[in-house]
């Protein structure tokens, strides 16, 4: 079985997760809703971690439990969001989403290789910043826990 590269925008409003399908072409993968962008919206429900279209459904009903734009905020060494006596970092927050696009993308790929790589929205973040940012956000991506939305 070979291993395939995947590219992932984690984007400010929305993200998403391609390859390069079998005849040559980009290819943007459907997430587990069938759409090919996700919402970068996460919902803390109790002890579990919603991200995606029900998270973004849910922030008008439960604005205390929803992050949304939560990538304005990297670098930001002030900002947490706090739910349940529990604080989470932008870079956290950024893995959740992360994570359900790598499991979403392992629906449509069995085996593939991803390699973050991420630009600031912000020109004006330093580089050396950022990179700390990304590496935080890579370390991060292989440990979540909590349900993803399928």
């Amino acid at each position: 079985m070979s291993t395939r590269a995947v590219g992932i925008d984690l984007g400010t409003t929305f993200s998403a997760i391609a390859h390069v399908n079998r005849h040559g072409v980009p290819e943007i993968l459907a997430n587990g809703e069938g759409l090919r962008i996700t919402p970068s919206v996460v919902l803390f429900d109790n002890d579990e971690i919603i991200v995606g279209s029900y998270a973004k459904q849910a922030a008008a009903a439960y604005p205390d439990q929803v992050v949304e734009f939560v990538k304005r905020h990297m670098g930001e060494d002030d900002f947490r969001f706090d739910y349940r006596n529990k604080e989470y970092s932008p870079e956290e927050i950024s893995s959740y989403i992360l994570r359900k696009l790598k499991h979403d993308a392992e629906t449509h790929i069995a085996r593939f290789r991803a390699r973050f790589e991420s630009h600031s929205a912000d020109f004006g973040l330093e580089s050396n910043t950022y990179r700390s940012i990304s590496g935080s956000i890579r370390i991060t991506f292989g440990r979540f826990r909590g349900r993803i939305e399928h």
